[in-house]
């Protein structure tokens, strides 16, 4: 089954490079994306964002993303404890938590974005 149809490249792909995945729960996918740049020097540094693919869903709902305009180059990984996330860590150091919060009787919250002070 491909993760990514024509369509859906287009709009969640187009113009990025793929630098970097984790795997994580339900077979999530979180892509750590680059936007392809002509300047040697990544003056401006180049947008980078997080596409995660739900693959239990179909096609046509299955993506999101997240913009991260100022972290420079970072890697991504899963984690299960305390609550399930996808993190991300900048060359700078700066951390980044993507979590999906469990609520009463399993059902799941909206995934929330923050950054680790």
């Amino acid at each position: 089954m491909p993760i990514f149809d024509r369509e859906k490249w287009s709009r969640f792909g187009s113009g990025f490079s793929g630098y970097d995945c984790a795997i994580g729960f339900d077979r999530r996918y979180a892509f750590l994306m680059y936007e392809i740049t002509d300047s040697p020097h990544r003056d401006p540094m180049p947008e980078m964002r997080v596409v995660v693919a739900r693959m239990e869903r179909p096609m046509e709902n299955r993506f999101y993303r997240i913009q991260l305009p100022h972290f420079d180059f970072a890697r991504i990984a899963y984690g299960e404890s305390p609550s399930t996330e996808f993190t991300a860590v900048d060359l700078g150091g700066i951390p980044m938590a993507i979590t999906r919060l469990i609520a009463k009787k399993r059902r799941s919250t909206p995934w929330r974005l923050r950054v680790v002070n």
